[in-house]
């Protein structure tokens, strides 16, 4: 389901709408809905498409002609929403999901009756600010190796899909595909410095640094965090409502 890459150019769009009398992609943000973005009923109540020329980073949402009323809706499946503007009405971005080059193979957790489990709140675990705004899940990231010196083995993450609150302990997700928003660091200066910190982590352990471009976006510093705490050997296990 969702809007998903292929290779060669372009992307699939399915979405499984049986009640609905009419369903399109919109994707330039003042976009309206017309014949020309309108998705193919299948007989089993999905609506599916094909874009040509669609890329990884394009913003999207559908739009929904219901019985009683019509508008705007996000992806359900979306991997990852915007920034901008803020939720509701955050779009929807295509995601090249083999663009994060892990650095983790060979990785396996230990047995279950063996773990050490340390639950963890992104949001207000550590970093900097947090009386100010959430802590990131870079911030995590760079604590790794403190977890790691405690003899920590899986680390829980509570809830850390999207959620509609501007603080939330995660059991309000909204979006169970898509990591929290509040959670990403989005500014290029502060992330190019977060990014010198985890390329020195990756040092460390003799793997090979990551681009600015590939921790961009909520769901790429998601991978960071799983990434390194693998490197580590520490299995990530995710809290889910």
């Amino acid at each position: 389901m969702g809007g998903r890459l292929v290779p060669g150019g372009g992307a699939t769009f399915r979405v499984w709408a049986p009640h609905a009398r009419a369903v399109h992609l919109i994707r330039d943000l003042d976009g309206s809905p017309d014949d020309s973005n309108r998705l193919v009923r299948q007989t089993d109540g999905r609506w599916t498409g094909f874009l040509p020329g669609a890329r990884s980073g394009d913003l999207y949402l559908f739009y929904v002609e219901g019985e009683g009323s019509a508008g705007p809706k996000r992806d359900p499946h979306a991997c990852e929403l915007t920034l901008e503007p803020a939720w509701p009405a955050s779009r929807c971005r295509l995601l090249d999901r083999a663009r994060y080059p892990w650095h983790d193979a060979g990785f396996r957790p230990a047995p279950f009756e063996d773990l050490v489990i340390y639950q963890l709140h992104v949001g207000c675990w550590w970093g900097p600010d947090r009386s100010r705004r959430p802590a990131k899940l870079l911030d995590a990231a760079q604590r790794v190796e403190y977890l790691a010196d405690l003899g920590v083995n899986a680390v829980q993450l509570m809830p850390v899909v999207e959620f509609q609150t501007g603080f939330s302990m995660g059991y309000n997700g909204t979006d169970y595909f898509s990591p929290e928003n509040d959670y990403e660091v989005s500014e290029p200066e502060e992330l190019a410095a977060y990014l010198r910190e985890v390329n020195g982590i990756l040092a460390r352990r003799g793997r090979p640094p990551l681009a600015l471009d590939e921790v961009d976006g909520s769901t790429a510093q998601l991978k960071v965090l799983v990434d390194l705490c693998h490197l580590h050997g520490i299995a990530v296990l995710l809290d889910v409502v």
